[in-house]
């Protein structure tokens, strides 16, 4: 079945839209919800916070690519659950960009709008093996193990690349106003 014809039973309120958005999705979920909390256990929880936020979120709003917008629900569901879990631990082990840089929450649109550009321009100023490992870290919170393997690059080049990319982004970020 289409993304399209998926969201638009989201909009109808059709369950079904969550059976087949799992259906196709599913497998990516799971392995990016697993890549956040590394806890099975936790993982299976989450699933069915980023079902109910899609569920909640559509409609009102009406996902261009659905795939890239049911990640990201995934991501951010991953997240709130790895936070509460080590809201008094702060064992370090898992950093993404929004812990690393301002969260866009409470911040004025223009700010989340001009931050998403910087962004943006960032990724795409960068070369595409640094962009890949950049977003395979940060957005993925693959290990810099796994980058390597994945890509066939050696640990250091992948830590190398990772601070050379971080060193760019604050400088954009800097240069913008932005931190």
């Amino acid at each position: 079945m289409k993304d399209s014809e998926i969201i638009e039973l989201y909009f109808l309120r059709d369950q079904r839209a969550i059976v087949l958005t799992e259906k196709k999705y599913g497998r990516l979920i799971k392995k990016l919800i697993r890549s956040i909390l590394r806890s099975r256990e936790d993982a299976e929880e989450c699933l069915s916070d980023v079902y109910i936020r899609l569920w909640q979120s559509i409609p009102p709003e009406n996902p261009e690519n659905f795939r890239a917008y049911v990640c990201t629900a995934a991501r951010s569901a991953a997240l709130s659950k790895y936070r509460y879990i080590n809201a008094k631990k702060r064992s370090g082990e898992v950093v993404g960009l929004d812990d690393t840089y301002p969260q866009p929450d409470g911040m004025p649109l223009a700010d989340k709008i001009a931050l998403k550009d910087a962004v943006n321009d960032f990724l795409d100023g960068l070369p595409p093996d640094a962009r890949n490992i950049f977003i395979r870290k940060y957005y993925f919170f693959e290990s810099v193990r796994q980058i390597a393997v994945r890509y066939s690059f050696s640990e250091s080049k992948v830590k190398s690349s990772l601070a050379a990319s971080r060193e760019k982004l604050e400088k954009i970020l800097k240069k913008r106003g932005l931190l």
